[in-house]
């Protein structure tokens, strides 16, 4: 009876670890949900990012940091102003959605297949590649999502993908202050970028 009793405890005890193994496989690597409705898509805050490149209608703006100081990696005259660059980053870090389309098959449908914006961030040891497709004019938010994931799509405010149609010229420190992007603005990024850059 005793050992009955024993292999019993013993069984549950083995079903309970299986169980705790296989939630926390299953959420390995995705998305946190902060709460219902709300999606964490990217953890870096602002001040951890060392390297930022981005593609938009107007080309390829690639930066890296190095002892707090960014620079161009295609321009290495290029006075980079630094606060403007923190206030873009600002915008996608955290990256967070109040929605989230999983196991999406057809990019095309959200206008992901040929993303208008794309925009990497990384701090060495993480990285994200934001794909930017499709606005959605009753959301008033554009549809996005992960290289790294790409089958969960998210709605992202359009300001925060807006702002990221700067050119390298506009971050200089010479010139003036980066414009309020405007939902009107904004709406001129649906045309897709000619050529998708490659990000490394």
């Amino acid at each position: 009876m005793r050992r009955q009793k024993r292999q019993f405890v013993m069984m549950v005890s083995l079903f309970v670890a299986a169980v705790a193994v296989y939630i926390v496989i299953s959420g390995f690597g995705q998305p946190k949900e902060e709460e219902e409705g709300s999606y964490e898509v990217t953890e870096l805050m602002a001040e951890e990012v060392t390297r930022l490149v981005f593609t938009n209608e107007s080309g390829t703006v690639s930066l890296t940091k190095k002892n707090n100081i960014w620079n161009s990696d295609t321009d290495k005259t290029a006075n980079i102003d630094g606060k403007k660059v923190e206030r873009l980053l600002t915008n996608i870090t955290p990256l967070l959605s109040e929605e989230c389309i999983k196991n999406v098959e057809d990019l095309s449908l959200y206008g992901l297949d040929q993303p208008a914006r794309i925009i990497m961030i990384s701090n060495g040891d993480q990285r994200y590649t934001i794909f930017a497709g499709d606005f959605d004019d009753v959301a008033k938010a554009y549809y996005v999502c992960l290289e790294e994931k790409p089958d969960w799509v998210y709605t992202i405010p359009y300001s925060a993908i807006g702002s990221f149609g700067v050119t390298l010229e506009e971050l200089l420190s010479a010139h003036e202050p980066l414009s309020e992007i405007t939902e009107t603005d904004d709406k001129e990024i649906k045309q897709t970028v000619s050529e998708k850059a490659t990000i490394r």
